[in-house]
């Protein structure tokens, strides 16, 4: 999952300090240029991650839809 992350944070030139979460999220310490929008960081982060693991771990791609939106369980539980 780090590597994921790292991707994402060396092409928009964003310090990675340090990475925790639980089985539904992750913390990320980071340390970003003023003049990125965090916003564009943190859509890429979670777009990237979200793609690769759907990829990379076919076991946890079980999907569930509610009100019209698809969500994506388990991806950091094991």
């Amino acid at each position: 999952m780090l590597c994921y992350f790292s991707i994402v944070c060396a092409y928009f030139d964003v310090d990675l300090f340090k990475m925790d979460g639980e089985c539904d999220h992750v913390h990320l310490l980071i340390n970003y240029p003023p003049n990125l929008a965090i916003l564009n960081l943190v859509n890429s982060l979670k777009g990237v991650s979200s793609r690769l693991l759907r990829r990379d771990r076919s076991d946890i791609t079980q999907r569930y839809y509610y009100k019209g939106i698809s969500v994506d369980t388990e991806l950091f539980c094991q």
